[in-house]
């Protein structure tokens, strides 16, 4: 039935024809399954099989939504018509980009509209066929629909997580360009053949984010139980051609794969539990990559139970990290635990915010004081360039360790200034600072670098992918190499010192050209081309990378790249999406495994003694900076900011003082708290007799011996809502973020309407924070809006609840950071505009132009259903009351502890 295949996708010579055939079912994927196949796997029992080893012994039998009921073992007897089936999938809309449905490059011979017979049961299955991981694609169909058994390495284990799948190779796939020379030719015939390298391991699931997920010795993982590459595996199944349900968007991913029936891994390349043994050293230098360290958060910056913030840099647009503050807390853990496991006296750091005009509020320095906090007050210090480095949101950094190295000479950074084909708006600033060993007086140059990534093109140089191995942007890498090696014979420290080491992300693997041209120029690579630090679609090698001049090398004991990311998983990360309650509980501990998605570096040095140098006197200085940079407020009302006073060197007293301009009545300000010896001082806006606009406010802060030291923040006066009183209808109760399936019935709003208001005049408009728009308005009568119930129930005292529930595909209630509602009148306007987790704007309906007002408690953690956000107190107005944090719904009805006057 199946096609004659020595190689190619032989069509079934039987395609569109009915057969009856008998044989054992060997794996069965139930309609009642979510994401199943929907049918089951037939093949010929052992003394039945044709002996043609060109042919496949197996077949699918797709049954849809009418699948009889079989069990592995069975012996039936199926009538149904061959089909050839090219296999398709839809990617639904996402971002900018539109549903595009990819459609498999290959066919899957299956039964159709089958008519099933059981005859037996119990009976013994097939022997599984032995093939080896990297079988070639033209040679899998002869197996398509047959147990087989492989064992192979773990080369890829980034699915895992979501999709339960890992690849199994011969052994590690190695990164073309970490050994080869950047090549067309040989690039081409090695991504050619790379699919004949591989072969997915499948737990039989269409399912994302599956539970359990395969770990090692027959275990889950979890954080302690890990699955890494390098890892052996041996899974049995059956070969099927199938799609992931995710990738890229072209079909990528349709491939061979084994559907287990069971599959052991063991641990062939266990953890360690810390760096290898560096050699007898007086330094340890080391580079890490740490993912993204923002302490502007992405969606909250809200610590539940006690609504604190958890940095004191807020919520950001730009922000690329942690999303909240469970998840910040989650990835400074793993952080600190791989730096403190690493014991470097000088550590470049890669991917941290670039804030550091924030001074003792910057990234770096709250990373450093949890340090402290976790090793001991003065252990760690850090690098300040006192300012905001190059244009990028992230940035490379350095820290030391004071009581063993004293930074000497100059900082200095590499940018365009320097040589404008340096191209800093896609290569990050380098560093270089100098330090002296506090033991003798030996020196060497640090250098942290970040050069461009691969993942898209530098704008102006025409470095897309050429095809050579190399990908997306390597002019501008070749370019800073080139101007690395420029710079760094200037002395750019100005200390004369020749032992130089530039650590970090060079994002070239070990046989690029930024390579190739620092050595060329006198810098070595310390490691030799079989390390790795990252793992790539299934591939290794090294984008981080040590280099150094040849005097620094002699003096190197030993180095090592230390395997606690790259190897792991990435469900083991910080990270709290696509994981249920009890995986976010399992999958993490705060260690320092799948603390980034590079793995560290580090170098023992054995400096040679120099003459001690004095280090200059530290000057000192204060930057500032506001708590928020753009401030709203409505016209008639007053707020506030806190301006940081970002300290170095200097520890008199600060006095603040203010100016405005703008056009229009601009709002009064006063300093209400001045800064003194402190980091922070305090500003009233007072917009009681201002008019509409935008407004420019300029900070300036004074002490004695330093220069001034000013910034600048904008405030947007909004025209006034209308003023609510007794009889004025009020948001009384709502819930926005709940586990319950589909949401249904418990997100709502409920409004309190007293007597005598027209409800017909009234509507309830949601707002999304992000942007501010409207994106749905709900009327209080009549309304036909899909998915959405709204009941009215007479309450004591005249009040009527109206509650409205939403839930369904597209109707459910947006969660936060921020977003609001509105009570709308027709013919009064604007009643009441509320939003959780932060303030906005409105854009469009009846808030438009107007700041929301924050209720201030939340569900910045997704609440267990039957939980929601309401008022309590006594009286007959809005004002009357007082937000609580979520407690038991109490929906219809007067809330727990409220009274309605």
């Amino acid at each position: 039935m199946q096609g004659t295949t020595p190689s190619g996708d032989a069509a079934s010579p039987l395609s569109g024809q009915s057969v009856t055939v008998e044989g054992v079912v060997t794996s069965v994927h139930p309609s009642s399954d979510i994401d199943s196949l929907k049918g089951f796997f037939l093949q010929e029992e052992g003394i039945d099989a044709d002996g043609d080893a060109t042919t496949s012994d197996g077949v699918f039998v797709f049954c849809d939504t009418s699948c009889s009921t079989v069990k592995v073992g069975d012996r039936v007897r199926v009538g149904a018509t061959v089909t050839e089936y090219r296999s398709t999938y839809t990617y639904p809309p996402s971002g900018n980009n539109p549903a595009v449905t990819v459609t498999a490059p290959l066919t899957t011979t299956r039964l159709t509209a089958p008519t099933v017979t059981t005859l037996s049961s119990g009976v013994p299955l097939p022997e599984a066929a032995s093939i080896a991981p990297n079988l070639p694609v033209s040679q899998r169909e002869r197996f398509e629909g047959m147990l087989v058994t492989t064992t192979g390495t773990v080369t890829s284990n980034f699915t895992l997580g979501r999709f339960g799948n890992v690849d199994l190779s011969a052994s590690r796939i190695t990164n073309y360009t970490q050994t080869n020379a950047p090549s067309v030719s040989g690039y081409s015939a090695y991504a050619s053949d790379l699919p004949n390298q591989t072969l997915r391991i499948d737990n039989s699931s269409l399912q994302q984010n599956p539970d359990p997920i395969y770990g090692l010795n027959g275990q889950p993982l979890s954080a302690g139980n890990s699955l890494r590459g390098g890892d052996r595996g041996t899974a049995t199944g059956v070969l099927h051609y199938e799609h992931d349900g995710f990738g890229n968007r072209s079909g990528s991913n349709f491939m061979y794969r084994v559907m287990t029936t069971s599959a052991q891994f063991d641990p062939v390349n266990p953890r360690q539990s810390a760096p290898e043994a560096v050699g007898n050293t007086n330094l340890r230098v080391g580079a890490m990559n740490v993912l993204n360290y923002f302490t502007t958060l992405v969606n909250s910056n809200t610590t539940l139970p006690s609504n604190t913030p958890c940095t004191p840099n807020g919520v950001g647009s730009a922000a690329r990290g942690a999303n909240n503050c469970e998840e910040f807390l989650r990835q400074q853990d793993k952080i600190v635990a791989a730096i403190s496991g690493l014991n470097a006296d000088v550590l470049n750091l890669m991917e941290i915010q670039n804030d550091f005009e924030k001074g003792s509020n910057s990234s770096v320095a709250l990373l450093v004081q949890k340090l402290n906090a976790t090793l001991g007050a003065g252990t760690y210090a850090y690098v300040n360039p006192g300012a905001k480095v190059g244009t990028d949101a992230i940035s490379v950094a350095m820290i030391y360790k004071p009581a063993a190295v004293t930074p000497v000479g100059n900082l200095a950074l590499l940018d365009n200034r320097f040589d404008p084909n340096y191209t800093d708006t896609c290569n990050r600033p380098s560093w270089a600072q100098t330090f002296q060993s506090n033991a003798n007086g030996g020196r060497f140059t640090a250098v942290a670098l970040h050069l461009k990534s691969k993942g898209g093109s530098c704008s102006g140089l025409a470095d897309a992918d050429t095809g050579d191995g190399q990908g997306n942007g390597y002019r501008a890498r070749e370019n800073a190499a080139n101007a690395l090696v420029n710079w760094l014979a200037t002395d750019p420290t100005g200390t004369g010192e020749s032992d130089i080491l530039l650590m970090g992300d060079y994002n070239a693997y070990a046989m690029e050209k930024p390579l190739s041209i620092l050595a060329t120029a006198g810098y070595t690579n310390l490691f030799s081309n079989s390390s790795y630090s990252y793992q790539f679609d299934g591939q290794w090698g090294s984008l981080d990378h040590a280099t150094g001049s040849a005097s620094l090398a002699a003096q190197v004991t030993g180095k090592t790249k230390w395997h606690i990311n790259a190897d792991e998983p990435t469900a083991l990360d910080y990270n709290t999406e696509f994981k249920s309650a009890g995986q976010k509980a399992s999958l993490y501990a705060a260690d320092a495994f799948r603390s980034s998605d590079h793995d560290p570096l580090l170098i023992g040095l054995n400096l040679t003694a120099q003459t001690p140098l004095t280090p200059p006197a530290p000057t000192s200085s204060v930057s500032l900076s506001p708590a928020t940079a753009s401030v709203n407020v409505v016209a008639g009302q007053s707020t506030t900011n806190t301006i940081n006073v970002n300290r170095s060197n200097y520890t008199g007293s600060v006095n603040l003082a203010t100016s405005v301009s703008g056009s229009g009545t601009a709002p009064t300000l006063t300093v209400t708290t001045q800064p003194g010896t402190g980091n922070s001082g305090a500003l009233t806006i007072d917009a009681t007799s201002a008019t509409a606009g935008t407004y420019t406010v300029t900070v300036t802060g004074s002490g004695t011996g330093i220069s001034n030291a000013t910034t600048t923040f904008t405030v947007t006066v909004t025209t006034a809502p209308p003023v609510t009183g007794a009889g004025t209808p009020w948001i009384n109760e709502f819930s926005y973020d709940s586990t319950a399936g589909s949401d249904l019935g418990d997100e709502y709003v409920e409004v309190i309407v007293p007597s005598g208001v027209d409800v017909n005049t009234l509507s309830l408009v949601l707002y999304n924070g992000s942007g501010g728009a409207v994106y749905r308005t709900d009327a209080f009568v009549n309304n036909v809006t899909a998915n959405t119930t709204v009941t009215a129930t007479p309450l004591t005292g005249g009040y009527t609840s109206y509650l409205f529930n939403f839930g369904g595909s597209g109707n459910n209630f947006q969660n936060g950071a921020p977003d609001g509602m509105a009570l709308c009148s027709s013919t009064a306007g604007l009643i009441q505009f509320l939003s959780y987790e932060g303030t906005f704007t409105g854009v469009g309906g009846c808030a438009a132009g107007i700041l929301s007002t924050d209720v201030i408690v939340s569900q910045a953690t997704q609440s267990t259903p039957g939980l929601s956000m309401q008022l309590t107190g006594s009286g007959n107005k809005y004002s009357d009351f007082t937000w609580v944090a979520p407690a038991a719904n109490t929906k219809s009805a007067v809330n727990t502890g409220q009274t309605l006057n």
